[in-house]
């Protein structure tokens, strides 16, 4: 099924007090292994949500601004499905290390015309490793306008519309959607991860 994908990468990592997309597991840059990851899906562009583009531009990847300020990830989604080229959006969180192209391509599988997925894990929604359609875009801008700005509301809202159904995750690809928000999550998956800036991209 042909879709779009975009990385969000814009957020300010206040938790784990550096830039987290730098941070690496099992040699990687999170944000490297993203784009791995996505293209090893067969996205047809692979989207960057960052509002400075420091370092990036070695990736090969458009990088799309928010058009709403101060969103979080709500503002990244808005911004990538404002210009992606195909019906469906792939969204992925770049603090997700443990996620796979094959269980990213399970989402897309379950999409239909018009209807994206919202995987839920052990009772959790998670809408940062989502598909929305893009028939979503005048629903989000609604929501941005009103002030609303939690992305899980947002995806259960598009549920409700019908622009996406619940994929309920095995409880074996649970950790997959284990994202690193402060550095005991890094500790905890790998002892030794760094926390270097700017790292060199490698077998991009």
């Amino acid at each position: 099924m042909d879709f779009s994908a975009v990385i969000l990468a814009g957020g300010g990592s206040t938790r784990m007090g550096c830039d987290k997309k730098w941070l690496e597991y099992h040699g990687l840059p999170l944000i490297q292994r993203q784009v791995e990851t996505l293209r090893a899906c067969s996205a047809r562009e692979v989207f960057i949500s960052a509002n400075h583009p420091g370092g990036l531009g070695q990736f090969g990847c458009p990088l799309v601004v928010d058009n709403f300020s101060g969103c979080g990830p709500l503002g990244g989604i808005e911004s990538a499905l404002a210009v992606a080229g195909s019906e469906l959006l792939l969204v992925l969180a770049v603090d997700m290390p443990r996620i796979t192209a094959r269980t990213l391509r399970k989402l897309v599988w379950r999409c239909e015309c018009g209807c994206g997925v919202l995987p839920v894990s052990e009772f959790h929604p998670q809408p940062l490793a989502a598909v929305y359609p893009r028939q979503s875009h005048h629903a989000i801008l609604q929501f941005l306008g009103d002030g609303v700005r939690s992305a899980t509301a947002f995806a259960e809202i598009c549920v409700e519309l019908g622009l996406m159904h619940r994929w309920a995750i095995p409880p074996s690809l649970n950790l997959e959607f284990a994202n690193w928000n402060t550095p005991e999550d890094v500790t905890g998956s790998q002892p030794r991860a760094s926390r270097r800036g700017h790292s060199p991209a490698r077998n991009v």
